[in-house]
Formats: structure tokens, sequence, C-alpha cells
């Protein structure tokens, strides 16, 4: 079977709706929606075809990764088995009714099912993919489980409980903890009010973290620096969540990983950024920017504009901040 034209305006439309679908912000929409290109794909060859070279350009745009694709294009085979159920090798049959030992025959089946599958992938062009299902299928199948993870498994599900509408009231203890770090005058009371602001900040959400920190800045006890350094405790763990459950930061780890092991490099040994190799280099800023965007992004849901805007197009200066700006100890004595 040979790979059928396809139409390019039908082929960027499901590319639309693959992007659409991988975007989602939940695994379980993003799984409904692929779920839904398949179905529609399984209607006919031309269908399959047609969502096969919306994936491939979507690889070849960036937009999905060589995992991510290999995943789709595995969804996309799995349907067509579907449409062809029926059409099995009847010698297999014969084997069952024959009393063939039933282990022999689950093998001869998987075994089937991956020449199949490897023939599917070349009729698309899909050569080295095609050899790794072939004469690597442990790899293969552990490619494709990593794309589904970044694709689906990795983001929360529509059903996590969300933050309340309403913004959180202030405890004035916490509020409080925050006033009393800002007032310390000597090394003691500082490490004193510190800890006991952490306790405090731990017992809280971040919401309500959050909101008690612009309390005491918009009456003056904090300044706008010091109010960031604060504000970076609760967020951090928002920021890490998101950064985990991103498809496009995920991706890059992979992408740094891979090229890290191919290439022996250590990212903790110390070497300056520059004296690192390009291709490296470029991975790593793309990463940085992706950090940047989602604590930005963390920011701006708490209506810290300013801080979002600084970290997203100064981020050396956010982190200049975020490393100098001392809370409290305007003079050391003891």
């Amino acid at each position: 079977m040979t790979m059928s034209a396809v139409d390019p305006k039908w082929m960027a439309k499901v590319a639309r709706k693959l992007t659409a679908a991988i975007n989602a912000r939940y695994g379980d929409v993003t799984d409904a929606r692929i779920d839904r290109i398949c179905l529609w794909a399984m209607r006919s060859a031309r269908n399959i075809d047609t969502a096969f070279a919306a994936v491939q350009m979507l690889r070849d745009l960036e937009t999905v990764d060589r995992a991510e694709a290999a995943y789709l294009f595995g969804e996309l085979f799995d349907y067509r088995l579907d449409r062809e159920s029926g059409t099995g090798d009847p010698s297999l049959a014969r084997a069952l009714e024959e009393g063939t030992e039933y282990e022999l025959i689950v093998a001869a089946i998987g075994d089937q099912r991956l020449a199949r599958q490897a023939a599917f992938l070349r009729e698309h062009g899909e050569d080295e993919l095609a050899d790794m299902v072939l004469n690597e299928p442990d790899a293969y199948e552990s490619l494709c489980t990593g794309g589904q993870m970044s694709l689906i498994e990795d983001k929360p599900s529509s059903d996590s409980p969300t933050e309340p509408a309403n913004p959180p009231s202030v405890p004035p203890a916490l509020a409080e903890r925050v006033l009393a770090l800002s007032a310390t005058e000597t090394i003691k009371e500082w490490v004193q009010a510190w800890y006991a602001l952490c306790d405090a900040l731990r017992d809280a959400d971040a919401s309500t973290a959050v909101a008690a920190i612009q309390s005491v800045r918009a009456v003056g006890g904090i300044s706008f620096e010091q109010s960031l350094v604060l504000m970076d405790m609760p967020i951090r763990s928002l920021v890490e969540d998101a950064l985990e459950a991103d498809r496009e930061y995920c991706r890059l780890e992979r992408a740094m990983d891979g090229y890290a092991a191919e290439h022996g490099i250590d990212e903790k040994d110390g070497a300056a950024r520059e004296t690192r190799p390009l291709a490296w280099q470029v991975l790593h800023d793309r990463r940085e920017r992706r950090i940047h965007g989602i604590t930005a992004m963390t920011l701006r849901q708490f209506g810290e504009h300013r801080q979002a805007n600084l970290v997203s197009m100064k981020p050396e200066e956010y982190y200049r901040i975020l490393d100098e700006t001392e809370v409290g100890v305007t003079k050391v004595t003891e």
C-alpha cells in the first residue's frame, strides 16, 4: 500500500486541530481531542495519510518533538488496525483451532503487528522509525511512552481542584511576620523573624501568602524589591509545577539531557556557558526563556504585572534583585 495524495488545505486544517489538542492545558482534554482526530482519520486511508502528514509537518516546525510525533504515529496506526479489523492472518486462527500453544500464537501476533507497524511507517517515509520498530522495539516503545507523557500524562487533569475565584483573606499573623522581618535591626532579630516567617509561609497557601506580602507593601512596610524577594518563596512551587506540566519545557529538558549525554557535558561542573558548544547554548537559552515566561505567567495570576514584565523582559535585573536585596537588618549590631 502506498500513501495517497494529500490535500494541503486538509493537512493544514488537521494540523491546526492537532496544535489545539497538544496545547490544551489539561491532559484529558488533549487525549480527547487527539481521539476525535484519530476517529476522523480512521474513516478512510486518505484521512489517515492526511493526519500523518499533519504530524510530520508539526514535527518539522518543532511544534512537536520526535517522541511526541512517534506517539501520534502510533495512535494513527492503532486506529487503522481498528478500521482493518477482520483482516488478520487466517493462519493464526487455524493454529488456534489446531491446538498450537497459546504463547506461540501470542508471540506470532506480536511479530505480525510489529511488521505491519513498520510497513505503515515506511509507507509514509519514516524509515528510521520503521527500523527501530523491528530492531529496537523496546527503545521504540520507550520513545512513544515519552511522547505520551509529554503530551498527556504530565499535564494536570481538568478534574483537579482549582483556586477559589474570590481573593483570599489575609491572616493578620502572616502580615505581621512580614512586617516583623522588615523591621529587624540585628542579625539575631533577623534570624528569629526569618524562621518565624518561613514557618508561617509553609502553613499558608500561595494565594494567601502573596496577598499578605502585597498588603504589607501597599502600606509602605516593604519596598517593591523586598516584595519580589519574599514573593519568590510562595510562587516557587507553583512555577515548578507549571514547568513540569509544560510540554515545551519538558521537550527542551529532554533535548538538553540527550545532547549532554552524547557530548559528555555536565551542567554542574561549573564551566562558563560561553565555553559550551553552540548547540547546547541555544537549547539552554530557549529553556531559560521558557522558565522566565512561566514565572511571568504565574506572577500575573496574582496581579503582579510589574514583576512579570521584569522577569520576562529584563530577567538579569529580576534575578539581581532576587540575589542582592535584603529584607530587614538595616544595621548590623549585636
